[in-house]
Order: C-alpha cells, then structure tokens, then sequence
C-alpha cells in the first residue's frame, strides 16, 4: 500500500468501512486490520527520502478533511501519518521499495512484523 492519501484512505474504508455504503457497514468493516506498507515514517528508518515525492496543494487539501473525520482523530497512528504528511508535503509510493534490493526488503517486512511498524 502506498504511503499517501489514497493508500491510507483505501485502507480505512477497509478497515472503518465506507460512508458510502451505511445498509452494510456492520458487516463491511474490518476492525482489526492493519497496515504493513510502505509509510511515510518509514522514510529516515530505512533511507528511502529520497523515493517520497511532493504532495500537491489539492491532496494536502483531501488530507486536511480527512483528517476532521471522527474515525481518523480516534485512530492515533493513522492521525500521525497523516499530520506527518501534512506538515511535510511528502509522500511515498510502495516502489520505493524496490529501492533496497532484495534482501534489505526482507530486513525491512521482518522489521515491521518484529516491532509492530504499522498502523
């Protein structure tokens, strides 16, 4: 999942469910998922700043709202990437990954799943 806008709202409709669809909800919702993808955060961690790209103003625009959502103020990790992204005008895309070779991506999914780096 990437580490922008749209990747942390598809993983809340995943996880929270979608607004869209208030019939189903209940069933729709997935309230013990959680994210194991590339995370702004992660960028200083496992030397990926240079891979995380400028957020434009109409993004930065989506994640102000986003951020007003009840849902998203209760969340306390996604809130944080969020307001990460916010302050730096930064994101980054899943292939950053791509950037440390073969084994350092193991080193970095065995990383995460060790010390619970995700949302």
């Amino acid at each position: 999942m990437d580490g922008d806008y749209a990747g942390l709202l598809i993983f809340s409709v995943y996880k929270y469910r979608s607004s869209n669809l208030i019939f189903d909800n209940d069933r729709l919702a997935t309230p013990d998922m959680m994210l194991l993808g590339v995370l702004l955060s992660d960028l200083g961690l496992y030397k990926l700043k240079k891979y995380s790209e400028m957020i434009r103003k109409p993004e930065l625009n989506k994640i102000g709202s986003f951020l007003k959502k009840k849902f998203v103020k209760e969340d306390k990790a996604l809130s944080q990437e969020l307001k990460l992204m916010k302050t730096n005008k930064r994101k980054v895309k899943i292939e950053a990954l791509d950037g440390l070779g073969s084994d350092p991506l193991v080193h970095y999914l065995k990383d995460k799943i060790a010390t619970s780096k995700w949302i």
